[in-house]
């Protein structure tokens, strides 16, 4: 099988909060010959002129 990021969204920061709402998503899978694993994840990175820094949280995994 093969690993795919779907990218439901994407904001830059203009202020110390921002959020993407995605509702009513789906996501189609084709010729699976076993057990389909999702897992959601939110990145946010940060660039200044100094440093560049990203974080990655992870919900946990749901298997189909």
């Amino acid at each position: 099988g093969t690993i795919s990021t779907v990218t439901f969204g994407s904001k830059p920061f203009a202020a110390q909060r921002g959020s993407v709402t995605a509702e009513q998503v789906e996501v189609k899978v084709d010729a699976c010959m076993g057990p389909v694993t999702m897992r959601s994840f939110a990145t946010a990175a940060i660039s200044t002129n100094t440093a560049d820094n990203s974080v990655t949280v992870y919900g946990d995994p749901i298997t189909l």
